[in-house]
C-alpha cells in the first residue's frame, strides 16, 4: 500500500507552460460551465533558502475552466506581488512572513535597513483568499493589501492598503456580501488603540471600479480590544438577517513583543502570538442597520482557537453561530513544514471539529434566574447559561476531530440552514483522513467521500443547480481539487452529486494542481 507522503505538497507548484484540456471522466450536468479559481502558497524554495511555514508559501493561483460538464482547462500562475519580486531578486524572503522571519535585502541601502518601525514591512502575499467587491474579484492574504485580479489572464491589478482605504493595519480576507448586496468586513487597527473595526461597503449598480467602491465603505462600528496590548485574531466572522456576528478570541497578538521583534530582528508573527485561555471567547453582536453592539456580555465555557465560520443564523430570538473548533494555537505551531514532514505522534488538540454554538438575544441579563438554560431551540444540545453578569455558553459537537475548510450553499448565508461540507485533508490517519464529508445538522448524519492514503482533498466547492428549487438546498455539485502523491497517481478535480455525495466525475491532469486553500466559482454568462 502507498505510504503517507506530505513532501510533494510542500514543493514549489510551478507555472503551467500552456493550458492543460482534459475530458471529464463520468457524467457531470451541461449546466456546469464556468470558471474555477483558487488561491494559496505555492513557492516554497528557493537557491538556498525554504520558507518555514505552510501559509508562509508565495502565492499561486489554479484555474479551472468547465465546459459545459464535459472538458477542463487546467492552468496555473504564482501571482506576481511586490514580495515574490524582492523574494526572486534576493532569493529569500526580504519580508516579514507568517513564520519565516525576513531576511536581509541585498538590495536595501545600508540605511534603510537599520531605520526600525514600530509596525513590521507588511507583505502583499495575497495567499489566503479570492473574493468579489462589487464586480471586481480582488485576492488577498492576512495583512493590509489587496489586489485586483484579471482572471482571464491571471495577472495582477491595482494594489490597494486598508490602511490608507479606512485605517485597518490588517483585515479579514473573508469578506461577506449578504442577500442585499451590502458587503461587511472587519479589520484592526493599533496606532489609536487596539480595535476592531467593522466596515460596510453598500450595493452599487453597474460596474464601479473598486477604487469607487471603496469610496463608499465606511467603518460602522467599533470594539476596543479587551486587552489593551493585544488583538484577537479574526480570520473569519458571520453574519445574520440583522447582526454581524464577531468573536473575540484568545489566540492573540502581543503588540508589545512587535517592537522588541522589529528592533531585534529575526522575528516572524508567529513569534509575536500567543495562547491566552484565561481570557476565553467573547461573542459580539453588532446591527448591520445601526452599527450599535450588543451589550450583553457572551463568552464560552471554555476557550477555543478557530478559522472558519461555517454560517450564522437568527431563530426564536437567538443567534446560532457554526464554526471550526481549535482546542488551542496548536494548529499554527503544527503547520511548521518541518514539524509536518517529520514522524511525531500528532495531538488531538491540532484538529478540529465542526460546533455550534446559541447566543439567546437578551435586553437585562440580570433579570435572568441564574443557571437556568436560555437556549430553546428544540434541535440542538448547546447550552446558554446566565452566571453572575455574563452568559456561558458550551456548544453542540457535530463532528470528530480532523475537519476544516467548512463551506455551505452560498444562497443560505446568514440563514437557517441544513448542510456543511469540509475537508479531512490533512487530517493524522484516523477517522477523517483523505476525506470529504457532508454533515447534516438535522440528522446529524454525515456522508463521507475517502480517497485513496495518498489523496489529499481540498476545499470543497457546492456550485448548486441553477434548474432547481431554490429551498432544495443540497441540489447541485460539490467540487474538490484533490492532490495524490503516490508515486504513479494524478492530481484530478472531482465532482460529487452534492445530495448523494457520490463521484459523478473526475478530470485527472499530468500536472499537479498547488496546494491552494479557498476560491471561487464565476459561472460563464
Amino acid at each position: 500500500m502507498p505510504q503517507r507522503d506530505l513532501r510533494r505538497l510542500y514543493n514549489n507548484s510551478g507555472e503551467s507552460k500552456k493550458p492543460e484540456e482534459v475530458f471529464i471522466e463520468g457524467k457531470v450536468p451541461e449546466w456546469l460551465n464556468g470558471t474555477y479559481l483558487k488561491v494559496g502558497p505555492g513557492k516554497y524554495h528557493f537557491d538556498e533558502f525554504s520558507m518555514r511555514h505552510f501559509i508562509d508559501g508565495y502565492s499561486s493561483v489554479a484555474k479551472f475552466e468547465i465546459k459545459n460538464g464535459s472538458k477542463v482547462i487546467f492552468q496555473k500562475k504564482y501571482l506576481e506581488t511586490d514580495v515574490l519580486k524582492r523574494a526572486n531578486a534576493a532569493q529569500k524572503p526580504v519580508v516579514c512572513e507568517y513564520g519565516t522571519p525576513p531576511q536581509q535585502d541585498p538590495n536595501k541601502g545600508f540605511l534603510s535597513r537599520c531605520i526600525p518601525t514600530l509596525i513590521p514591512e507588511m507583505s502583499d502575499n495575497h495567499n489566503m483568499a479570492m473574493y468579489n467587491l462589487g464586480t471586481n474579484l480582488c485576492v488577498a492574504g492576512e495583512s493590509c493589501f489587496f489586489r485586483e485580479f484579471d482572471y482571464k489572464t491571471l495577472q495582477l491589478g491595482t494594489k490597494f492598503d486598508t490602511n490608507k482605504c479606512y485605517g485597518l493595519n490588517f483585515t479579514c480576507p473573508h469578506p461577506i456580501t449578504d442577500e442585499t448586496g451590502t458587503t461587511y468586513t472587519i479589520g484592526s487597527s493599533f496606532i489609536t488603540g487596539l480595535k476592531y473595526n467593522f466596515v460596510k461597503i453598500p450595493p452599487m449598480t453597474g460596474k464601479p471600479s473598486t477604487k469607487e467602491v471603496l469610496k463608499k465603505a465606511k467603518i460602522f462600528a467599533t470594539i476596543s480590544s479587551q486587552v489593551t496590548s493585544m488583538l484577537s485574531m479574526h480570520h473569519s466572522f458571520g453574519i445574520t438577517k440583522n447582526y454581524v456576528v464577531f468573536i473575540e478570541q484568545p489566540y492573540v497578538l502581543n503588540v508589545t513583543k512587535i517592537l522588541g521583534g522589529v528592533l531585534t530582528k529575526g522575528q516572524c508573527f508567529f513569534d509575536w502570538l500567543e495562547w491566552r485561555p484565561e481570557l476565553r471567547n467573547k461573542f459580539y453582536l453588532i446591527e448591520k442597520e445601526t452599527g450599535k453592539v450588543l451589550k450583553t456580555e457572551v463568552v464560552s465555557q471554555e476557550p477555543f482557537m478557530f478559522l472558519h465560520m461555517s454560517n450564522c443564523y437568527e431563530e426564536d430570538n437567538q443567534v446560532v453561530v457554526d464554526l471550526v473548533r481549535f482546542d488551542n494555537g496548536d494548529f499554527f505551531d503544527a503547520n511548521f513544514i518541518q514539524k509536518i514532514l517529520s514522524d511525531r505522534h500528532q495531538m488531538e488538540s491540532e484538529f478540529a471539529s465542526v460546533e455550534r454554538f446559541v447566543i439567546p438575544l437578551v435586553d437585562n441579563v440580570s433579570s435572568l434566574q441564574e443557571g437556568k438554560e436560555l437556549v430553546s431551540l428544540g434541535y440542538t444540545t448547546a447550552s446558554a447559561v446566565r452566571k453572575g453578569k455574563q452568559i456561558i455558553l458550551s456548544p453542540e459537537i457535530f463532528s470528530k476531530k480532523g475537519l476544516e475548510l467548512p463551506f455551505v450553499n452560498k444562497t443560505f448565508l446568514g440563514k437557517k440552514y441544513r448542510y456543511v461540507y469540509a475537508t479531512g485533508n490533512t487530517a493524522p490517519p484516523g477517522f477523517y483522513e483523505n476525506t470529504l464529508v457532508k454533515i447534516d445538522l438535522e440528522t446529524k448524519i454525515t456522508k463521507t467521500w475517502q480517497g485513496g492514503p495518498c489523496s489529499f482533498p481540498g476545499e470543497p466547492y457546492f456550485i448548486p443547480n441553477p434548474n432547481a428549487n431554490e429551498d432544495d438546498e443540497d441540489a447541485g455539485v460539490v467540487m474538490c481539487a484533490v492532490l495524490d502523491t503516490g508515486k504513479d497517481s494524478n492530481d484530478h478535480l472531482l465532482f460529487l452529486d452534492a445530495k448523494t455525495f457520490q463521484v459523478i466525475g473526475k478530470a485527472t491532469f499530468k500536472d499537479n494542481i498547488p496546494f491552494v486553500i479557498h476560491g471561487t466559482f464565476i459561472p460563464s454568462s
